[in-house]
């Protein structure tokens, strides 16, 4: 997969199969969306190309909301799972308060059209952009019929009927249903971030660090959890113990079967299991 930092540095494919929007987790939903992505890309010849913003709308427009914005994916997360997921390009296009004010219809053909050639765009039943978020599948279908493209709409994946979405995926990880949340994700719920130090209020001979992440990653609920820790391709069973204090949460990383130096690496990645504090 290719990335692109800008529009300026991307170069129309003859046959551009579009889709667009944050796909914070790339869950369940944005993976099916993603398949008729590419399915519909190799069925015409064409290349899957997904655009995306950076930073995320949320984070720019922070200061219209009333809490802190929390991502369950950094851009570098994201694009490991795009790239499995097989999309061709990846565009990341910089979201600022200037570009929060072009409207719909502007972005369809100064971006889409004029600078990405867009012949397919894939997009999901509820999708909105543009400014003040006017712009919805009625009006792609009608820019479609001006410009010569086929919208293409995807429904959404439920669970228990409820719809799979990354505003439900915080909710749950923020009330500490990690098994839950790994069942709208498809996968368990991961952070990847590094080690301070090894805590010095532990006095036990396990193995304990505390461990620091993106600041605007959402780390779940307050509670001890089972984890898998990811280090330098090896793969322990730990335990997380999480807390907040002044709302600043703090990690506390347990690794009771490694030994200490091993542990010493400069990242790590931590998968969610099972929240103990809810058993």
């Amino acid at each position: 997969m290719k990335i692109y930092e800008s529009i300026k540095a991307f170069q129309k494919p003859r046959k551009a199969i579009v889709a667009m929007g944050t796909f914070d987790g790339v869950h369940l939903g944005h993976r099916q969306l993603l398949r008729q992505l590419c399915k519909v890309a190799q069925e015409i010849g064409g290349e899957a190309i997904l655009v995306t913003f950076w930073p995320p709308p949320r984070l720019v427009l922070a200061h219209t909301q009333p809490v802190p914005t929390q991502l369950l994916t950094t851009f570098d997360e994201k694009a490991a799972m795009l790239a499995q997921l097989g999309v061709d390009h990846l565009l990341r296009i910089q979201f600022t308060q200037a570009f929060s004010q072009l409207s719909a219809q502007d972005f369809v053909q100064q971006v889409l059209i004029a600078q990405i050639g867009m012949k397919r765009l894939v997009v999901g039943y509820d999708h909105r952009f543009g400014k003040g978020r006017a712009g919805n599948i009625a009006l792609l279908q009608e820019a479609g019929l001006h410009y010569g493209f086929t919208v293409i709409e995807v429904l959404p994946v439920m669970i228990e009927n409820v719809t799979v979405s990354s505003t439900k995926i915080r909710q749950l990880l923020l009330a500490g249903d990690v098994e839950k949340a790994q069942a709208y994700l498809g996968q368990p719920y991961e952070i990847n971030g590094s080690m301070l130090q090894q805590d010095p209020s532990c006095k036990s001979s396990l193995n304990t660090h505390l461990v620091s992440t993106n600041s605007h990653k959402l780390i779940p609920a307050d509670g001890l959890y089972i984890v898998q820790v990811v280090h330098q391709d090896v793969v322990e069973e730990g335990m997380l113990h999480v807390a907040r204090k002044y709302d600043a949460p703090t990690m506390e990383l347990t690794v009771p079967n490694c030994p200490n130096a091993t542990l010493h690496t400069p990242s790590l990645c931590i998968r969610f299991k099972k929240d103990l504090s809810q058993s």
